[in-house]
């Protein structure tokens, strides 16, 4: 997939003079135009970064780039690094990431789709007719079906991590790229079955507590 190197100043720019979406232990959101944003990651290096000197920035990357060289030869590591690869792969194939974004070859973070005229689902409720909520609840479902065909499980699905457009009522999940979102191979499945089933007792029952939340 396709990357893009920051500049120091490109960052600082992205931190504070682009207009903020969301916020979370993940990192911060901001938005570029009505159809992209960037999500910069907190994870290691932006925690609080706003309130730090820009300045630092290489210091903590030189760092990091240290420990990323010397974990390379870890197993786990290496298959953590290979499933991300694959994760950011398949989030490309699907529209949802354009590009991932580095600082001195180091990703930290991502370029994605922005979806100007969507909402998430739990304000949604609000602009929506009843009428409109079996059908909403289809495209969820055949959305979620479609990414456990593929060993995509998204654990942390709720409301707020779906994106809907009230007009046409199309739906988007976000926040694929996560750490809560497993993203598992035919092999590994196949050896571990209680864990599959596992997966997707845990997909459906999120399922069904937004089907009630809307049904309400």
């Amino acid at each position: 997939m396709e990357s893009k190197e920051l500049t120091k100043e490109e960052i600082y720019h992205i931190l504070f003079f682009l207009e903020e979406i969301d916020r979370g232990s993940y990192g911060i959101v901001k938005k570029v135009n009505n159809d992209t944003c960037i999500k910069i990651y907190y994870k290691d290096i932006f925690n609080t970064y706003a309130k730090r000197d820009i300045n630092a920035l290489d210091e903590d990357i030189n760092l990091l780039i240290k420990v990323y060289e010397d974990t390379s030869s870890d197993k786990n590591t290496q298959e953590i690094r290979e499933n991300e690869r694959k994760k950011l792969e398949y989030l490309h194939k699907i529209g949802l990431v354009k590009r991932v974004l580095t600082y001195k070859g180091y990703m930290i973070g991502i370029e994605m789709n922005y979806y100007d005229d969507y909402i998430p689902l739990n304000k949604a409720r609000n602009f929506l007719e009843k009428e409109d909520y079996k059908e909403i609840l289809y495209r969820i479902r055949t959305k979620l079906d479609e990414f456990l065909k593929n060993n995509i499980f998204p654990q942390d699905l709720s409301r707020s991590n779906i994106l809907i457009n009230i007009k046409t009522l199309d739906i988007v999940f976000i926040d694929l790229d996560d750490c809560y979102t497993r993203y598992e191979d035919d092999d590994y499945l196949a050896k571990k079955p209680l864990v599959k089933q596992s997966l997707f007792d845990r997909c459906n029952q999120k399922y069904r507590e937004i089907e009630r939340n809307i049904n309400k």
